[in-house]
């Protein structure tokens, strides 16, 4: 009898901690929360003109948030012996590279002469966000 006895008190007390844990509430797991709103995506026009010849005379040195938009801005350098018209495209996207914001600009540029260009976009784009020169025509 002696052998049952501990084997006895053992399955009773491994019972008991079986029970107590059944019957402790378990924390819930908060269900995720909503990410934040995003804006809504644009149609990107079709067609937008690009010549990698003129692209090569575009830059970008500035995306940055302006008022309830983004603006990004660069220079033209038009290294051609002729006055050049440039139709550039900027697309502003989210990180995931969503559009949700398109802007355009022509820039006349005189033969051998370089011009400042900003184009803004209205879209409220949540920061971060992301400014591609996406045609240069």
């Amino acid at each position: 009898m002696r052998l049952r006895r501990p084997c006895w008190m053992a399955t009773v007390a491994c019972s008991a901690i079986v029970m107590m844990t059944a019957c402790t509430a378990t924390p819930s797991v908060p269900s995720p929360s909503p990410s934040a709103p995003t804006a809504a995506a644009v149609v990107v026009p079709s067609g937008i003109p690009n010549d990698p010849a003129l692209r090569a005379d575009a830059s970008m040195s500035t995306c940055a948030a302006a008022g309830n938009g983004w603006k990004a801005a660069g220079l033209v350098n038009n290294s051609s012996s002729h006055r050049r018209d440039y139709h550039l495209t900027v697309l502003f996207t989210t990180t995931e590279a969503t559009a949700i914001g398109v802007g355009t600009t022509i820039v006349h540029v005189a033969a051998g002469a370089k011009t400042s260009w900003t184009v803004m976009s209205a879209a409220p784009v949540p920061p971060p966000a992301l400014c591609v020169l996406s045609g240069v025509g």
